[in-house]
Parts: structure tokens; sequence; C-alpha cells
């Protein structure tokens, strides 16, 4: 039974760890005033979130939304930054790993032998899943073992492409730091399972063990979302579902590491408070989860932005080789109405995207966009 000084430095350590959460409420705060939160800024959202409803990419109403920005007196910046926060909405968890971007600069020095084991790790990762092609033909096990269908939908998340001069912009680095949480709790989550695990007296090689399964843990995870920023879409026909391949995987990560996180915390911080010292504990708890969060964040702004589309478009080619034919649906909705059919094959589509989304649709065309060619009529199960 835990004596009244163990209460006393368990409420303590609650308390430290607390502390992010308690610097994140205000940074969010500070953040929607930075984004902005005026009427012309809200009514610009709500004509980006109406196109996103409809399952239109905002790209094909480039030239509209172009038009009600200039009309609103809101700068191509400041519009391209409301775009993306609408698209890449930032939770709590972003805002709890926002302090370490303070101190990135000085700590990505302190992260560089990391990072530099880790790129070997991330290259053998990547010729084993990618180069390989491992991964394409896990998914056709997985597709034949499911009864599963992997189809194509154009993902109306994209912004377009980036040009040179916008690359640094704030905008430009939400759509990476989304993915930035998952990154930082999975490290937090490889230095408990190895403290729980190996009971290590040497803090210098449970650390080197910590960095070793969290940089393996990182490449494979890493890889495995570069890859599924695609448009993929499982389609489960027994269950009426359509799940993005790239949601499928955080389907599975979130539970396991959710979850185990929070198990061997809390057995950790039991533990510490019988026989240790749950103060230290906490601040080495966020120092790990900072650190982690470093890491993560080197490989969101170094890999993804480097070979990240490589990679994506390998997997893409091997995709529509793997699954032929890969078939291509437009998913729309307009007046409480879903609109799904076959169009084209994946390759097709691949092919034509820059004609498909030229810029010239008006709001106008998004009204008319499901009596254009059903007339108000269901329409028919397509001939494939």
């Amino acid at each position: 039974m835990a004596t009244e000084p163990g209460i006393d430095a368990l409420a303590s350590a609650l308390g430290i760890l607390l502390i992010p959460v308690l610097l994140a409420l205000p940074l969010r705060i500070a953040w929607q005033l930075r984004v902005g939160s005026s009427i012309d800024n809200m009514s610009y959202r709500a004509d980006v979130r109406r196109i996103l409803h409809a399952g239109m990419p905002l790209e094909a109403f480039r030239t509209a939304l172009n038009d009600r920005a200039r009309e609103a007196g809101i700068s191509p910046q400041r519009q391209r930054l409301l775009e993306a926060d609408t698209i890449y909405p930032l939770g709590l968890g972003h805002f709890i790993l926002l302090p370490a971007l303070f101190v990135f600069p000085i700590a990505l020095l302190l992260a560089a032998p990391v990072i530099l084991l880790a790129f070997p790790v991330f290259m053998a990762t990547e010729f084993l899943l990618i180069r390989r092609n491992l991964l394409a033909t896990a998914l056709n096990i997985l597709r034949r073992v499911t009864n599963w269908q992997i189809i194509h939908i154009p993902r109306t998340l994209d912004t377009g492409e980036v040009s040179r001069e916008h690359v640094m912009e704030l905008s430009h680095h939400l759509r990476h730091f989304q993915r930035a949480p998952r990154l930082a709790f999975l490290g937090l989550f490889a230095w408990l399972v190895v403290l729980w695990t190996f009971r290590i007296d040497s803090t210098g090689i449970q650390a080197l063990l910590a960095i070793l399964l969290y940089v393996v843990l990182l490449a494979l995870v890493g890889v495995l979302g570069a890859a599924f920023e695609t448009d993929l879409v499982f389609a489960d026909p027994a269950n009426a579902s359509l799940t993005p391949i790239d949601l499928w995987l955080d389907s599975l990560l979130k539970p396991v590491v959710g979850f185990g996180l929070v198990l061997l915390l809390v057995r950790a911080m039991m533990e510490e408070t019988r026989n240790g010292n749950p103060v230290l504990f906490s601040a080495v708890v966020i120092a790990v989860l900072y650190g982690a969060a470093l890491v993560g964040f080197a490989y969101q702004w170094g890999y993804a932005l480097v070979r990240g589309k490589s990679v994506r478009d390998v997997f893409e080619t091997q995709a529509m080789d793997q699954f032929s034919p890969l078939i291509s649906y437009d998913l729309t909705r307009a007046e409480g109405r879903l609109v799904f059919g076959a169009k084209m094959s994946m390759a097709e589509r691949k092919e034509q995207s820059k004609e498909l989304v030229s810029g010239g649709m008006s709001f106008a065309d998004l009204e008319a966009l499901p009596r254009s060619d059903t007339a108000g009529e269901i329409p028919k199960r397509p001939s494939i």
C-alpha cells in the first residue's frame, strides 16, 4: 500500500505529465488566432468544406475559390493556410508536441545520430517492401483472404502541386505535421516496451535498445505511410464499407499503440511509485516524447519530402499491375444523395488527371453535378 509521501510523489508526477496538455490549450487558441477566425475567413472555410463534402477536388474549383478569396480580401498565402487547416486540422496531440518545434533547430543536432542511424534502415525497408514488391504482394494475399476489393477513388483532400516559392509556407507543412503525433507516440511506446521487457539497469543500454526498436518501427510505419498516401480504397461489399488504405493502417496502429502506451505507462508509474522516483520518471517520459517527436519531425520533413512521392508512385504502379484491372470510381454527394460509379481504369485516370482537374468549375457547376447526367434519377449499376 502506498505511503503518504508516495501519494504526494505520484500526484506531483501526474502534474508533470499534464504540463504538455495544459500548454496545448493556449497554443490551440493562439493557432486559431494565427489562422484567422473572422467572418470572411469562416465563410471561405465553408466554401472549401462545401466542395470537399461533395466529393470534389479543390483544384477543380481553383478559379472560383480565388475569386471568393479576392472578394473577401484574403491574401493568397492566407488562402492556402485556410485550405490546409480545413483539410488537415490540428488536434490535441499536435498541440501537445508543438513545444518541441520551438527548439527544433538546436535539438535537431542532438537527434542527428538517431536520424543518421535511421536512414539506412529506411532505405533497407523501402527496398524490401517497395522495390522487391513485398507490400503489393502482401496486399494481394490480404485481398484474397478477406475477399475485399481494392479500388481507386480520387482523393479530395489534396491541394494540388506545391510550387517552389510556396514550399516553405506553413500551409505546406501542415500536411506532413498531420502524422507527427503517430510517430512521436510510437517512440514513447518503443521506450516503454524496452523498459518493461528487458528491465536493464544500465541507462545507456536501455536507451540504445529503445532507439533501435524505435528506428525499426519508424522505418516500417514510415515507408508504409508514404506508400499508402494514395487513392486506393478497400471495398468490403459484405459489410457495405469503403476504407481508404491509409486509414486502414491507422485503424491497426491506434488501438495497439494507444492502448499499449496507456497500459505500459500506468504500470511503470505504479512501479516507480512503490520502488523508485515517479517525479523523475515523469520528467523522463516528457523528454522521451519530445525527443521522439523531433526524430519524427525530421523524418516527415526529410524522408517523406524527398522519397515520399517516389515511393507512392512505385507502389501505385505495382498495385495497378497486381490488381489489374484496377477500376477508378467517382464518389460525389449533393442534396443528400450519393453518386458512386465506375468511370475508367486507374491508369487512365492517372493519365487524364490534369484534364479532369482543370480548375475551371464554378459553384453553379457544383449544384448541377447530380442532375447533369441523371436528371434526378438514381444511376444504374455500371457494367465494366
